[in-house]
This record gives structure tokens, C-alpha cells and sequence, in this order.
């Protein structure tokens, strides 16, 4: 959006943010008000990607702040090195980091003592809604978190029979953490051990038709999914520090600095 529209990339930027971060349709609007003041064309652009997919007033709590898919590029980082490995053991090792993974979490939630997560008790006081006899916020966060604020935690001091704890959705408690990471990998036995029926010991696999390896470095890289964006980084000149090539094919004239 910031290459696409004129306007500062500074206040582009914190006024999208603060449009999709808007919990009330009323806030809303007031950002995207703030968009058009910049450039007109901008509501339109979002209004045709759709607004369900990035506002979070729209979109509802079952979509609340899953706003980028990074855990597969997060998993592709990790998988640089295991990637050049035989297929076998690319998989022994993928089982072996995540088992490695859920011990670590599960240890951590077994030392966590308290009723809620640790990240989400540091967050306690980060909301701010005025709780009704409805059970719901005016201002829409308390529906899309389903966690208590600090007007919330005032009214609910207020009525001795009820508890915090009662307006909080069970997938922040440690009960929930701890059995998310509960999962056991088993590791895979010897294959004298295995039982293999015998249908399948009567296939006889091929190995596949192997091509010619071409000339040079193999690839490491990942090859892109179809419609994957990858966004590219333009070559900067280290030299002239114009944009469009390098130091090495640089044939502009650097002017000599004036003397005193």
C-alpha cells in the first residue's frame, strides 16, 4: 500500500495499523477516514481485498489477531539444513525437533503455578471495555479477546458472588497450555520390529528415473508456491547511492569533494 499510494509512509503505515487494530466499526471508520484524507483511492483497494480479511472489527473472534501466515516461513527458516538430508531423515528429524519442542513447552507449563499463562497475566491490564449485565463490551474488545479489563475487573469487584476468572475463556488457563503440549511423540522402532502386511511386502518399488544432475551449485533455495508473493529487494550502489545497480557496474561520476 505504501508503494502503490502517495502519501508518507509514516502515517500510512500507523493509520492502517490503527484501522485494522480498531475493535467498533464507529473507530473504524474514523482511521479509514483518516486513509482518504491521504489518498482516495486507498478504501477502495482494501474494500476490494476485503475488509473480513484484515479488520478486526469484521472478521469476529474466531479470526482475532491471525493477521499473517509467518509460521510457515518460520518453519522453512528452521528447515534450512535438514532440507539437503534423504527423505527419511529429513522426517526423523522433523519428529525429533518437534518432540523436542513440545518437552520444552510442557516442562515450562508444569513450572507455571498460577491459574492463567504467564503472557496472558502480563496482558491483564491491557484491555479496556465497560462490562453490562449483557456480559458484553461497548467498545467490542471484550467479545474479541473474551478477557476481563480493568473497567471490567471494577465492576465485577463490585458483586462479591463472582469472579474474574468466570469472563475468561478457558484457552488462557494453565490447564489448557499444559494440554496442548501433552502430546507424546513415540520415535520410530527398528524395521525388524515392524509388521508389514503382505500385500505390501509383494510390491516391489523402482527407484525413480534419475535425470542428469545439471551443471554447477545444486539449489537450495525454496522453490515458490504458485501465487506466492516474494517481494524483491532493489540493488542500491554502495558508490553513487542511486538505485538500479551496484558498485561494481557503477559508471557514474562521484564529484570531488570541495576544498576549503
Amino acid at each position: 500500500m505504501i508503494s502503490k499510494f502517495k502519501g508518507s509512509a509514516i502515517d500510512l503505515g500507523w493509520k492502517f495499523k490503527a484501522a485494522y487494530m480498531a475493535s467498533t466499526v464507529k473507530e473504524y471508520e474514523e482511521y479509514m477516514a483518516l486513509l482518504d484524507s491521504e489518498d482516495t483511492r486507498i478504501r477502495p483497494w482494501l474494500e476490494k481485498i476485503g475488509s473480513h480479511k484484515w479488520a478486526k472489527c469484521v472478521c469476529g473472534p474466531r479470526m482475532y489477531d491471525i493477521m499473517t501466515s509467518n509460521c510457515a516461513e518460520s518453519m522453512n527458516n528452521v528447515d534450512v539444513s535438514a532440507r539437503e538430508y534423504s527423505v527419511a531423515k529429513l522426517i526423523d528429524s522433523l519428529r525429533v525437533r518437534m518432540q523436542q519442542w513440545f518437552t520444552e513447552r510442557k516442562e515450562k507449563a508444569e513450572k507455571t503455578t498460577s491459574f492463567l499463562t504467564k503472557n496472558v497475566k502480563s496482558y491483564w491490564f491491557h484491555f479496556k471495555v465497560k462490562l453490562g449485565n449483557s456480559g458484553a463490551c461497548t467498545c467490542g474488545e471484550f467479545q474479541l479477546s473474551h478477557f476481563v479489563c480493568i473497567d471490567a475487573v471494577a465492576v465485577i469487584g463490585f458483586r462479591p458472588h463472582l469472579s474474574c476468572y468466570d469472563f475468561i475463556s478457558p484457552y488462557y488457563t494453565r490447564h489448557y497450555w499444559y494440554s496442548t503440549w501433552s502430546a507424546v511423540m513415540h520415535p520410530i522402532i527398528d524395521p525388524s520390529s515392524w509388521v508389514v502386511p503382505s500385500n505390501v511386502l509383494s510390491i516391489r518399488c523402482k527407484p525413480p528415473l534419475c535425470e542428469k544432475m545439471p551443471v554447477g551449485r545444486p539449489r537450495k533455495s525454496r522453490i515458490p508456491s504458485i501465487g506466492e508473493h516474494r517481494g524483491t529487494k532493489r540493488k542500491k550502489c554502495s558508490r553513487c547511492h542511486v538505485v538500479g545497480h551496484n558498485k561494481k557496474t557503477c559508471r557514474n561520476v562521484i564529484p570531488l569533494p570541495t576544498s576549503l
